[in-house]
């Protein structure tokens, strides 16, 4: 729903961006009568604030009264990633890593506290790790995430997050200072792991993408089933992850000499 700002006043563009986040995963279309409710604007304006972004392709409208998100904000997306990862060259790295592994392979970039889901290959099992492309996902209870953590210093970390941190299985970390610790081993080892993940049967291992500068522009990351796979399989995987890692960062740091 649309606040006011701290002058108490609500623009347009916030308005216009709180109506696109109205939307969630798996929703192919919403009536303006459920897009009212969702923002807590009128219908009026709903409608106004919707015909103007249809006008640019970032909303679709059926012009019956129901709206969907549009494919511009897809392209904008793909431009958004490639600028600093290469999607097509990463996306070979991870169908390769899956067909070894025949787990399911993400690659994944931090936002805020969450990593996004960019790159998913699934297994061909038949358990698969139940995950979709674009989901947001938290960073401190995924490998991914660690990963991609694990070349920030620790007082960074700590004015990203704060406690207690949200519980999902008994590997998350209670506490920033646990979950810097948790960082630190990563960055020891090249690669992080969870067993259990944020799901709690699921196990993952995970490397981070460098720029040139050290920096992570992204994590790869192997999961699948915590049943069918043993810590010391895990830590195989992750140490063929950090390898494939490695292999991409420098082809990055080639790409954006």
């Amino acid at each position: 729903m649309v606040t006011e700002g701290s002058n108490g006043h609500v623009g347009v563009l916030d308005r216009a961006v709180h109506l696109l986040l109205a939307f969630q995963y798996g929703e192919t279309a919403l009536p303006l009568t459920e897009l009212a409710v969702r923002t807590g604007l009128p219908k009026s304006t709903v409608r106004r604030l919707a015909n103007t972004l249809a006008r640019y392709n970032l909303i679709g409208t059926d012009g019956q009264g129901t709206y969907s998100l549009g494919i511009r904000l897809w392209e904008l997306g793909v431009v958004s990633v490639n600028g600093r990862l290469p999607l097509r060259m990463v996306e070979h790295y991870a169908e390769q890593a899956a067909a070894d592994w025949d787990e399911t392979c993400h690659v994944a970039i931090l936002d805020g506290q969450d990593v996004i889901y960019i790159v998913r290959v699934a297994s061909t099992r038949a358990v698969e790790v139940q995950t979709h492309l674009g989901q947001r996902v938290p960073a401190y209870a995924t490998a991914t995430g660690m990963a991609v953590l694990s070349t920030h210093p620790a007082e960074m970390i700590r004015v990203a997050f704060s406690d207690p941190l949200e519980i999902f299985t008994e590997s998350t970390p209670p506490t920033v200072e646990k979950l810097i610790t948790r960082v630190e081993q990563t960055r020891e080892r090249g690669y992080a792991l969870t067993i259990p993940g944020w799901q709690p049967d699921i196990c993952d291992a995970a490397a981070p993408i460098l720029d040139r500068t050290g920096h992570a522009v992204a994590a790869i990351g192997i999961a699948g089933s915590i049943y069918r796979n043993t810590e010391e399989r895990l830590h195989q995987m992750g140490t063929y992850i950090k390898a494939v890692a490695d292999e991409i960062s420098c082809d990055i740091g080639v790409l954006f000499r």
